[in-house]
């Protein structure tokens, strides 16, 4: 159904609900909120409380609306479940976050959360494999990683190992510098 809680900060969520439009001469049908054709106003994602917002169908010449009440909440307190994937090879390019998320309560109601996931606009300290060389064949070095949601900053630790793909990377660099002119190479 439509979304009527919100926490401060969030959009209004035009992604699920209906509503169900009675035209003059009697006639119903119901349309999703995501239709383009459907509109949403007087919602302030920065104002705690009752808001009543009016959503608003137009079809053609004609405009319907009606009045829907929305609450929301100030957040009281933001939990953060970091990644599943810590370790990682030096070829890696890329942090996996598809299972980092923050979990938000509201301030004055601690059974209200809600889940959100970690996406890549909330990191802003990324981890760089690069720093990994040949001496972390055995022994991995760590990293912090920072995310920041709703002006929290949070951390969490990876590990990073020189893989045997950056050792062969780095041998195919090597050769690139021999001159291969003459039978037996040599470096130029």
């Amino acid at each position: 159904g439509l979304t009527v809680k919100y926490f401060m900060g969030d959009a209004f969520d035009k992604s699920a609900g209906s509503i169900k439009v009675t035209t003059d001469d009697g006639k119903t049908a119901n349309v999703n909120m995501s239709d383009e054709s459907v509109s949403v106003e007087g919602f302030n994602a920065n104002a705690v409380g009752t808001q009543n917002v009016t959503v608003r169908y137009t079809d053609g010449g004609n405009s319907y609306t009606d009045t829907v009440s929305v609450q929301v909440y100030e957040v009281g307190s933001v939990k953060f479940t970091a990644p599943g994937k810590l370790t990682y090879k030096s070829h890696d390019t890329e942090l996996k976050i598809n299972d980092g998320y923050f979990i938000v309560t509201a301030k004055d109601d601690p059974t209200l959360t809600k889940p959100v996931s970690l996406t890549r606009d909330m990191i802003i300290k990324d981890f760089d494999p690069s720093v990994a060389t040949r001496e972390n064949l055995e022994s991995a070095i760590t990293q912090e990683v920072e995310v920041e949601y709703l002006g929290n900053t949070f951390t969490f630790q990876v590990t990073i190992t020189y893989s045997g793909v950056s050792l062969m990377l780095d041998a195919i660099e090597s050769l690139k510098e021999l001159n291969w002119e003459n039978s037996i190479p040599t470096y130029t």
